[in-house]
């Protein structure tokens, strides 16, 4: 009986050891360091690449006036004019296409608040044809030196036409503000835009051409959302409004003729288009290297 109380207490003594041994071991186990998540800092020069798709707001279409007058003059001194103007003709085509090209700028953060600045030039695939067929409205006059003059009821008609505008290309320079969250930044944007602006007319059997073709300057707002995807590169989307101002077209085409002994015929051809808004917008993905970038842990 005695040996077996010996033994058994030897048996618990063993088991205590064991127990207190691995509550040390236990305690002094650490876990390895987890990472510490970190967020992107916005400062630095970024350059990149774009492409998105666009269309005209107000389009092209606008009133075309026709005025044809030819005043004829005799030896006597005698001379008459007529006028016929002619009203109704409604031209122009709607714009939609592509954009792509590249920017540089760079971001600078305060905080809570990133200010930026960048350049962009996109060429532009936005154009638009469109081929009508108008009914007119025609009003003759006749008036001479002596003081007699007479207008005629308008008289219906029509006429064709064969229009063509597009948006050839357009940069900016703007101002940008956003709101670091995490790895994204919502933005705003706001600045000057300039841009190539065709605007062509044919009427009738296309002897007559309007053409307008010039370099306008005007002004951009927009807004978008960035993502940082790594430490260096920059996903975004945006949406942009572009007012490139306004426009109108004029012909002129004027001829004489000499028929000898005091006979003569002054003939003037002239057409208008009124003004139109050259304004579109666009949306664009793209992508931004930053050249100089480094992330912040977040606590």
């Amino acid at each position: 009986m005695r040996t077996t109380l010996i033994a058994a207490a030897i048996v618990a003594a063993s088991f205590a050891g064991s127990t207190a041994a691995n509550a040390a071991d236990l305690g002094g186990y650490k876990d390895a360091a987890s990472p510490i998540p970190a967020a992107p800092t916005w400062t630095g020069f970024y350059i990149g690449g774009h492409g998105g798709y666009g269309q005209s707001v107000s389009g092209q279409d606008a009133a075309v006036t026709g005025v044809d007058t030819v005043t004829y003059t005799y030896p006597n001194g005698y001379n008459y004019t007529e006028r016929a103007t002619t009203t109704g003709i409604a031209a122009g085509a709607d714009q939609s296409g592509f954009l792509y090209g590249a920017q540089l700028g760079y971001w600078g953060q305060f905080g809570g608040l990133a200010i930026g600045a960048q350049f962009d030039f996109s060429g532009s695939s936005i154009a638009g044809d469109k081929a009508n067929v108008s009914k007119t409205s025609t009003v003759y006059n006749y008036s001479d030196n002596l003081g007699n003059s007479f207008t005629s009821d308008p008289q219906p008609g029509h006429v064709s036409t064969e229009a063509h505008s597009s948006l050839n290309w357009i940069s900016t320079a703007t101002l940008q503000a956003g709101v670091p969250w995490g790895n994204i930044m919502p933005y705003l944007k706001a600045g000057v835009a300039f841009g190539e602006v065709q605007d062509a007319l044919s009427i009738g059997d296309g002897s007559t051409v309007l053409n307008h073709k010039a370099v306008e300057t005007g002004w951009t707002a927009g807004g978008g959302v960035l993502w940082a995807v790594s430490q260096n590169w920059r996903l975004f989307w945006e949406f942009d409004y572009y007012n490139m101002g306004s426009h109108s077209m004029a012909y002129t085409d004027a001829t004489s003729y000499n028929y000898g002994d005091g006979y003569r015929a002054d003939t003037t051809n002239d057409i208008r288009k009124a003004s139109v808004t050259d304004d579109y917008w666009a949306t664009k993905f793209g992508v931004n290297y930053q050249l100089t970038s480094s992330y912040t842990p977040l606590k």
